[in-house]
């Protein structure tokens, strides 16, 4: 859905999918899904983890000392949105990358079987 909204919206990004994201010196981490977007001249990350057991937001203090600009975390049916601020991650009802994103959208499509019925519904709900 991510991929389908950038296009929608002519956004540039680059699709990094679970390679390792890590800043120089430290070790590095591997989300289940992420993206790079341009603005300006700065390339912002944005890293999806999928929390299947609790624990979703242990992955918060796992990437905070790599300063992700922006992690998302589905848990329990739900996609709930952390920023960087003030060196640590607050919880956002937004994307900052994505402003226009519907996230209810997303959460509500997000638990259907067939990935094909989920970007049809996605991009005739848009």
């Amino acid at each position: 859905m991510v991929q389908a909204h950038c296009q929608e919206h002519d956004l540039f990004y680059q699709f990094r999918g679970n390679a390792t994201i890590r800043k120089e010196g430290m070790r590095g981490g591997e989300p289940d899904e992420s993206y790079i977007f341009e603005k300006g001249k700065q390339s912002i990350d944005l890293a999806i983890e999928i929390a299947l057991t609790s624990g979703g937001i242990d992955k918060l203090d796992f990437y905070q000392p790599m300063q992700i600009p922006e992690i998302w975390i589905w848990e329990n049916n739900k996609l709930s949105v952390f920023l960087f601020e003030n060196d640590q991650y607050q919880e956002h009802d937004n994307s900052l990358l994505l402003p226009k994103l519907d996230l209810k959208l997303v959460e509500e499509l997000a638990t259907s079987d067939f990935l094909s019925e989920v970007i049809k519904g996605f991009r005739s709900r848009m």
